[in-house]
């Protein structure tokens, strides 16, 4: 099973499991991978009830990763656009609904 793991739990994992096998993953593969961890995260968020700030945090730096890898330059950038759409088109706060009929 092939797994994206941060770079830092190398080292962790390696005195534990010294049987693993560590690649660097690029291309199609990385981005199938990214999109995978993604995934992991959100369900891992929606078991902690959304309560959980280290799930957010995990979720935020699998999307900081993603948008680093295809070509949006920064978190600042992110941040930018976020904050331009909330003062243009408002936020999720108030659960605004739209019912198409």
């Amino acid at each position: 099973m092939k797994k994206l793991i941060r770079s830092k739990l190398i080292e962790v994992i390696s005195v534990d499991e010294p049987d693993e096998i560590y690649i660097t993953a690029d291309g199609a593969e990385y981005e199938e991978l990214l999109r995978d961890k993604l995934q992991e995260e959100l369900i891992e968020l929606l078991e902690s009830d959304y309560k959980s700030i280290e799930e957010y945090a995990d979720v935020m730096e699998v999307l900081y990763t993603m948008a680093n890898y295809f070509g949006i330059l920064s978190i600042e950038d992110i941040e930018s656009e976020r904050l331009k759409k909330l003062e243009t088109k408002g936020n999720f706060i108030a659960g605004v609904v739209l019912n198409k009929r």
